[in-house]
């Protein structure tokens, strides 16, 4: 419906990439094959950038300490979003420790599904870690309400040094494969392009 609608000529869509869902990669009814059966020269790949996602989700499953550091990102991030009051502590703590010319980011949940976008949310967390630290002690003070009282369960996770420990481990694996997959989305990019740039990272992640 949208092909037609948009009057697009299936003859001409010769390079399509697909995550591995069954309803987009599937063999027989998947929507690569129905498409080669209208165009049998379509050529069908697996989304390179859908695979770097996955192979970030996989490395980061298989320790338990990054886990558990990601799960504190994430609590935190909530708190952030849902609370008013510690946004505000949190941007006030932010102006008096930062040069001026420094801007505060914000802190956000991580996305659940596409794992690279949880780099940047963690990168905040690590850049502004002091900051962080503060913002949660004050909030802990205000009173005995359960904002406050999360808040100080928070401290104590991030003020642990396994926390920060796990957040930087996730980031050596997380940054280079963040950088990937901007590359491999290039408009300019080709196969051999590509390739080379996912042997660079894995000789690197590798070598670590």
């Amino acid at each position: 419906d949208i092909l037609q609608r948009l009057d697009l000529d299936s003859n001409l869509l010769r390079g399509q990439t697909y995550d591995g869902g069954a309803n987009m990669d599937g063999a027989f009814n998947g929507c690569q094959a129905v498409m080669r059966r209208t165009n049998p020269l379509a050529m069908h790949f697996r989304c390179a950038a859908h695979t770097t996602h996955l192979v970030a989700q996989y490395a980061v499953d298989a320790d338990r300490l990054i886990q558990e550091s990601l799960q504190w990102v994430q609590e935190l991030g909530k708190l952030y979003k849902r609370s008013t009051k510690f946004n505000n502590v949190f941007q006030s703590i932010s102006l008096e420790d930062n040069d001026v010319h420094v801007p505060t980011t914000a802190i956000k949940p991580l996305c659940p599904t596409r794992w690279l976008s949880r780099h940047a949310s963690v990168l905040s967390v690590v850049n502004q870690y002091e900051v962080v630290l503060k913002a949660l002690y004050e909030m802990s003070r205000t009173s005995s309400s359960d904002t406050a009282v999360k808040a100080g369960a928070l401290y104590d996770k991030f003020g642990a040094g396994l926390t920060l420990l796990g957040l930087r481990i996730a980031l050596s694996v997380t940054g280079p494969l963040h950088e990937l997959n901007r590359t491999l989305q290039a408009r300019s990019q080709t196969i051999s392009g590509m390739l080379q740039s996912v042997n660079t990272v894995k000789e690197s992640l590798c070598g670590m």
